[in-house]
């Protein structure tokens, strides 16, 4: 079943691309979930934390009590090296890190041969990046976070190219199951990384059925690509201005990006990139604050800022009779 387009909460990242030379320039909107948060039910009302609107059930809403945050993640000149970006950012009084590399001997890297090919990407130290995906090599980005990541989003996408099967053809999907949205009126769709099939269409609604007959997306698979794979809905010419999210189907803390340059009846890629990644954004699905340290977070805290009346009475939703700081309400 083809998936309709739905239009979530932009983020802001920035691609700047080139024909030949691909240049970005981009921040990330990394969403945070712990995996506690992701199954835990903390109310007992049967809807799991991570979709419900209020997960303590004092009648205040999850976001009125943990108001959406944003923090900056920079690159450490200091910890980061050629072939190892670091990044880190204050997160509820804690640094936390986010590293990006790009190592050879993965199973991600494997060829249409069947063999294991060189990562073509270079990390400079100073936050430039080099995408080499050529007919010798093959590209994976990986990102690791010492907090779970569910979503990453991308804004701006210039330059992502479709022309005709036998020419270069923009194309990337992960190692983790999800898939891409579009959350503007760009011109791209996903593909079913197996079979080429449309997952998720285009927003006009008139994206082709296939990626590409007999495409080399199927190579995406052997490599170990999971989620749908992001490519242009139309045959021809080239998408700009696109904003994406990839949303996985489960938190992680580790991920990577796989790029494809595909074409009909795998001819082999010639294709560079680069872009430079001095800092991003990250923001948080799930409530991090803890007014009054007691190690629980304000929205599963039924008295949030530890003076012994709950939420619930301060709020008005309760009276004072039955202020109860322990037992979480029902219904």
């Amino acid at each position: 079943m083809v998936k309709n387009y739905i239009t979530p909460t932009q983020t802001k990242n920035q691609f700047i691309r080139n024909n030949k030379s691909l240049i970005f320039l981009f921040f990330f909107l990394f969403t945070f979930l712990s995996y506690n948060s992701f199954a835990q039910d903390t109310d007992g009302d049967n809807i799991i934390d991570s979709i419900d609107l209020d997960d303590d059930n004092d009648g205040i809403l999850d976001v009125d009590e943990c108001p959406t945050q944003g923090v900056l993640y920079t690159l450490n000149s200091v910890l980061s090296s050629n072939g190892n970006l670091i990044y880190t950012g204050m997160v509820n009084g804690v640094e936390q890190t986010i590293t990006i590399t790009s190592p050879d001997g993965l199973p991600e890297l494997t060829g249409p041969n069947g063999q294991i090919q060189p990562n073509g990407n270079t990390l400079g130290a100073n936050g430039n990046v080099t995408l080499q995906d050529f007919g010798a090599t093959e590209s994976v980005l990986v990102f690791t976070s010492s907090i779970p990541i569910r979503t990453l989003s991308f804004e701006d996408i210039d330059g992502f190219d479709r022309f005709n099967p036998n020419s270069a053809q923009d194309a990337m999907a992960f190692n983790k199951p999800g898939d891409w949205v579009v959350t503007n009126g760009a011109d791209l769709a996903t593909y079913d990384v197996n079979t080429g099939a449309l997952v998720t269409n285009n927003p006009a609604g008139n994206a082709q059925t296939l990626a590409s007959a007999n495409a080399s997306i199927h190579e995406f698979a052997p490599r170990g690509a999971q989620s749908t794979v992001l490519f242009k809905g139309r045959n021809g010419g080239t998408v700009d201005n696109g904003n994406v999210n990839f949303i996985a189907d489960t938190p992680f803390t580790e991920i990577k990006l796989l790029y494809e340059d595909i074409s009909n009846l795998g001819v082999r890629e010639y294709v560079g990139s680069t872009f430079s990644l001095p800092a991003f954004t990250v923001a948080f699905d799930d409530c991090l604050e803890d007014t009054d340290g007691d190690n629980i977070f304000n929205d599963k805290d039924l008295d949030s800022d530890g003076d012994g009346c709950s939420d619930s009475v301060e709020a008005g939703n309760t009276s004072f009779v039955n202020n109860d700081i322990v037992n979480y309400n029902a219904g």
